[in-house]
């Protein structure tokens, strides 16, 4: 997400609660969310071990759930 709006994940993520809802901004290297207690990261988080990488690959998995990335 972070890629799509031309921010790094840090600041896109820096004024939101540390809950579930926003757990699913992930590390590169340990695919958790950084800063996140286990009771705050969102149980179905680890059912897919797949991680979004890159801002290609964000939009492509948007518009394959029926989003436009590009929307506002």
């Amino acid at each position: 997400m972070a890629g799509l709006l031309d921010q790094s994940p840090r600041s896109l993520m820096r004024a939101r609660p540390r809950e579930q809802s926003n757990s699913w901004i992930v590390s590169k290297s340990s695919g958790k969310p950084t800063g996140y207690d286990e009771a705050s990261i969102h149980p179905q988080l680890m059912a897919n071990a797949d991680v979004i990488e890159t801002r290609d690959e964000l939009a492509t998995w948007l518009r394959s759930q029926g989003l436009d990335p590009l929307s506002s």
